[in-house]
Formats: C-alpha cells, sequence, structure tokens
C-alpha cells in the first residue's frame, strides 16, 4: 500500500512530554526529533510508551506491542532508536545511540 498525499503529524501525547521532563532539554528535543522521524515515515504506526528505567516509545501497525517494529528510548546522556527484525532473523534488535552532545 503506498502513500498518496500528505498525512498531518499528530502531536505527542501530553503524558509522553511529561515523562520525558525529568531528562535535560537536549534529551526531550533528540527524543522528540526521533518521534518525529520515525512518524513522518509510518504516520499510520500505533505508539505504546512505557515508563520502565527509561522511556521507551514502541511503533506498531497492529494493537499488540509485541508486534513494534521501531523503538525509542530515552536515558539521561542518550536516545536508543532500535528495529526489531523479523521472526526470522537470527539477530532480533538492531540499535542506534545517539548522543545529545
Amino acid at each position: 500500500m503506498g502513500y498518496t498525499g500528505w498525512v498531518p503529524l499528530r502531536p505527542p501525547d501530553p503524558e509522553y512530554l511529561k515523562l520525558l521532563q525529568p531528562y535535560g532539554e537536549a534529551i526531550q528535543k533528540l527524543a522528540l526529533a526521533v518521534r518525529k522521524m520515525i512518524l513522518e515515515e509510518a504516520p499510520e504506526a500505533s505508539e505504546f510508551v512505557y515508563e520502565v528505567y527509561t522511556i521507551a516509545d514502541h511503533f506498531t501497525f497492529t494493537e499488540r506491542p509485541s508486534d513494534a517494529f521501531v523503538f525509542t528510548t530515552a536515558h539521561a546522556n542518550w536516545v536508543n532508536l532500535g528495529f526489531n527484525l523479523a521472526p526470522c532473523c537470527p539477530i532480533r534488535t538492531v540499535c542506534c545511540v545517539v548522543r545529545a552532545n
């Protein structure tokens, strides 16, 4: 299925913004920029935000968080961008760390 036109980018959930507040401004901006990049490529994706030892934002095309195809995690000094690969792949997750320096 291809895109036939522009899809407006939805704003971040206020609760997600609240969860990011304890992190520095650079981390907040970086987390939101990565989120924006993901949603520009997959605007119909659902988001699942978790607060564990970090703030995790998972994106999926189904209603199941376990089907997430990409995720971000915000940490004190960096933001992770990870890609969940298909079950047939020997490596299940690929992760890229972006530091806010």
